[in-house]
């Protein structure tokens, strides 16, 4: 099982806001596979119900349902948690995929978006996204000025274990891991770019083989979850997703720009030169990490 998070017994339920009896099923699989408990509201109405009666930790919402629509759902939703000063990120469910349909689910005070069928790793990628931003949101309050709520603010996740330094250096030995990894920043600077400019020409198969060549280095060096963005992003090229795929781009930059730092401890320089992490002042990634 691909859990969300190692304490995921402790996390309010997933609120999953859908009509369709099957797409219910499927989403709560899918959940349930990712560690996290669901709760099902079959329309708009029942979703602002269970919001006044418990707390979710994210919403998963479909946009076009009887009674009451997601976009009414949602905000009625902001409208009472704003009045309460608390916040529930809200994810659109949809198999909308126009720039247009994205920019009214935005509108409407929705936080991200998921198209259908959902894909259970960049299901898990998205709640792993905005648990984080609810954990932020204790800390940085900020109002939003379309809706007067209170959102929280967006960060990617770190992840502090993207590089498996000491199995990477049995294999390869430091020299080489560190000429490897001055290989791999450099290239993955440079498809960043070539990708920016796919993206913004609409080249499908440009942005395609770009993301899959940055794909393939991120794999060999074990860099998983920049690998599962760039393989996001293959996919959204290929269905012309445009919306998605430059959501995506945007995870993409911040996860590397985030991990940079991790990355340049692996390089060796007359700055930084070959350390040993049997060392007991050399605990974690870097000679200068805090250890937790």
């Amino acid at each position: 099982m691909d859990n969300i998070s190692n304490d995921s017994d402790w996390l309010a339920p997933v609120l999953v806001v859908e009509d369709n009896g099957l797409n219910q099923k499927v989403a709560i699989l899918l959940l349930e596979r990712l560690g996290m408990k669901a709760e099902i509201a079959k329309n708009g109405l029942e979703a602002i119900e269970a919001i006044n009666h418990r707390q979710f930790s994210v919403i998963l919402m479909d946009c076009h349902m009887p009674e009451m629509d997601g976009f009414e759902a949602t905000a009625a939703i902001r409208a009472i948690q704003a009045s309460r000063g608390d916040y529930t990120p809200i994810i659109a469910v949809t198999a909308l995929t126009s720039e247009n349909d994205r920019q009214r689910c935005l509108d409407a005070g929705m936080d991200d978006y998921l198209a259908k069928p959902i894909e259970k790793d960049l299901l898990k990628n998205k709640i792993d996204l905005w648990l984080q931003n609810a954990f932020n949101h204790q800390e940085s309050n900020i109002l939003d000025p379309r809706k007067g709520a209170v959102r929280p603010t967006l960060s990617l996740v770190v992840d502090p274990d993207m590089l498996n330094f000491d199995e990477l250096e049995e294999f390869y030995g430091k020299a080489q891991l560190s000429e490897l990894l001055q290989n791999f920043m450099a290239e993955t600077r440079e498809n960043i770019l070539l990708i920016e400019t796919h993206l913004r020409d609409k080249d499908a198969q440009a942005a395609h083989e770009a993301a899959a060549r940055s794909k393939a280095a991120c794999t060999a060096l074990g860099a998983r979850q920049l690998a599962r963005l760039f393989q996001f992003l293959q996919e959204a090229a290929l269905r012309a997703d445009w919306v998605e795929a430059s959501q995506t781009f945007l995870s993409i930059q911040h996860a590397f720009a985030q991990n940079k730092n991790q990355l340049q401890c692996g390089i060796i320089t007359e700055q930084n030169p070959p350390f040993s992490r049997a060392d007991p002042g050399n605990q974690g990634i870097s000679p200068t990490t805090t250890p937790k």
